[in-house]
């Protein structure tokens, strides 16, 4: 070889730049991961918002109902997904999902109703 440095010196020299090379790897891998999550979510939001604006126009380029079309409009969707019209009491929805436009369980909401109520019997 070309080399007029001591084996150990050199040996020393080629393991630090073996080592800073693995470094910069790492950290370019680790950068790249996460820009590919970075892309990967922006992405999925756009699709998301995308699908909200089309939502949006479409439902401004119809036009407004009365309270009798949207009736009418809801019966025709029961009847198409077969359902009928009952009442569902608390006791038959699942106690560890929540309700439609709520973020807590039934049970949690239970149990706030049932403290409320019984603060207010007790006078306090």
């Amino acid at each position: 070889m070309g080399f007029k440095s001591s084996y150990s010196r050199l040996a020393r020299l080629f393991k630090k730049s073996r080592d800073e090379w693995r470094a910069k790897a790492i950290a370019r891998q680790k950068e790249n991961r996460l820009l590919k999550l970075k892309i990967r979510d922006l992405e999925l939001s756009r699709a998301r918002w995308k699908e909200k604006a089309k939502a949006a126009a479409a439902k401004a380029q119809e036009p407004p109902m009365d309270k009798a079309g949207k009736e009418k409009q809801a019966e025709q969707a029961r009847e198409r997904d077969g359902e009928q019209e009952t009442g569902t009491s608390l006791a038959e929805v699942s106690p560890s999902t929540p309700p439609i436009e709520h973020h807590y369980p039934v049970s949690t909401l239970q149990l706030s109703v049932r403290t409320q109520v019984e603060c207010l019997w007790k006078g306090g």
